[in-house]
């Protein structure tokens, strides 16, 4: 796999950073997707769109789009060697996450590990940063530094 374009609606709220809100929705997809190692980010910012796009550690890339002003029709495109694969759905529901949710708490055990968790919120904050300071790469490992992390 080469890497991953996911597109999906990133309306903004106040009381959350950008992404934080509906971007989030789109980048999970990428992390299910090509899992962890994402070294740098970087992000264009408008008043109706983001693209935010990841560059992992072993060369592969991630593009995020999100939206303010279309439709809220998620996507994702996988980029392979041998293939694309294209998948798009109107919003999902919560169904699915329900029963994650159910088998968490049945279990104890998370579906995603901290790890990555971790990871997916620091690329959230790293494309914050990067619209800070004008769209230009952010290292994650930096951005965990400054955290705390």
């Amino acid at each position: 796999m080469q890497g991953v374009f996911s597109h999906g609606p990133a309306t903004l709220e106040p009381h959350h950073p950008d992404l934080f809100w509906y971007g989030i929705h789109a980048t999970e997809a990428v992390y299910t997707i090509m899992g962890r190692g994402c070294e740098t980010v970087s992000r264009t910012h408008t008043a109706e769109t983001d693209v935010v796009t990841g560059v992992w550690s072993d060369g592969r890339v991630a593009t995020v789009r999100g939206t303010r002003n279309a439709r809220h029709v998620y996507g994702l495109t996988v980029f392979d060697s041998k293939a694309n694969v294209d998948e798009k759905k109107e919003e999902p529901g919560y169904a699915p996450l329900l029963a994650q949710v159910v088998k968490f708490f049945a279990t104890g055990i998370s579906p995603v590990p901290p790890a990555e968790t971790i990871e997916l919120l620091t690329f959230l904050e790293a494309a914050d940063e990067s619209k800070r300071r004008g769209g230009g790469p952010v290292r994650l490992a930096d951005v965990l530094r400054a955290n705390g992390g």
